[in-house]
């Protein structure tokens, strides 16, 4: 989920089972270190309740009767993961890496990093000082970080990674840029006036480091791009626990602008139902 973007750093389908670690990544981060950047898991403690804010997002406890004047339905199972899979790429000599945005439950922003034979993606948020790293097949070390100057709109700072032993430039991209080519992968939701990009996918476990995916917990996310500018792409983004939409009643959020929006799973369990 795509993870406003990027707030701690700017004031930033799985298969194997979420205790398996990948060996190129254990080498840089050794396992008997792991404790050393555990931090609180997050994803099994979101709330669901009503009038409880999340992030950006606030379910409402006491909403105004739903209008229905507008109903968009979003296929999930098409959804799923999508934007973890069709983003950015880099093939540094034999290596090939899927590159993406993830947002968790909290609104935080990670960068997804997939290698071309991993099981499953890994995840570094986007932080002041963030260093994602790892070793590729043939032992090369790369590094992942965001080159910010107080000089540039701070989306327009580039996410570079680097090869460690030479320091060789072997990607680079402008956060606005990079951000928006996992965007488009959403699917559209226009409703009330408003447009947004819907994404659903595996909450994370931020209890790790890197993270990786919660598979017993799924999220939902709304971004809203709130740039004027054609050019430049400033997403906000609204996540919310799928168990919320579980329930026998749709549950309302207050998104963009204060605008409220019902949400709810249709009886078919695989499409998500959102009304004004």
């Amino acid at each position: 989920m795509l993870p406003a973007l990027l707030a701690a750093f700017l004031a930033a389908e799985c298969l194997a089972a979420p205790g398996d670690r990948l060996p190129s990544l254990v080498q840089i981060i050794p396992q008997d270190l792991q404790s050393a950047f555990a931090v609180p898991a997050t994803a099994g403690s979101i709330p669901t309740v009503p009038g409880v804010p999340l992030g950006a997002i606030m379910r409402l406890a006491d909403p105004a009767p739903m209008r229905g004047s507008q109903v968009v339905k979003v296929d999930l199972q098409s959804l799923f993961n999508r934007h973890l899979k069709n983003a950015e790429s880099f093939s540094p000599g034999q290596d090939a890496y899927t590159l993406s945005t993830q947002v968790d439950l909290k609104g935080d922003a990670y960068l997804s990093l997939q290698g071309r034979d991993w099981a499953y993606p890994y995840f570094f948020e986007f932080k002041a000082g963030m260093h994602a790293r790892w070793r590729s097949a043939d032992g090369k070390v790369y590094d992942a970080s965001i080159d910010g100057s107080i000089f540039r709109r701070k989306f327009n700072n580039p996410l570079v990674i680097h090869e460690e032993s030479t320091g060789r430039e072997v990607y680079s991209r402008k956060l606005t840029d990079f951000f928006n080519a996992a965007a488009v992968q959403g699917e559209t939701v226009a409703i009330g006036g408003n447009t947004y990009k819907a994404f659903y996918s595996y909450a994370l476990d931020t209890s790790r480091y890197p993270a990786v995916f919660d598979q017993t917990a799924y999220g939902l996310c709304l971004l809203y791009d709130e740039s004027d500018d054609p050019g430049y792409h400033d997403f906000k983004n609204y996540p919310i626990p799928f168990d919320a939409v579980k329930g026998d009643q749709p549950a309302a959020y207050r998104l963009h602008n204060g605008q409220v929006l019902y949400f709810k799973l249709a009886e078919d369990q695989k499409t998500l139902v959102i009304s004004d």
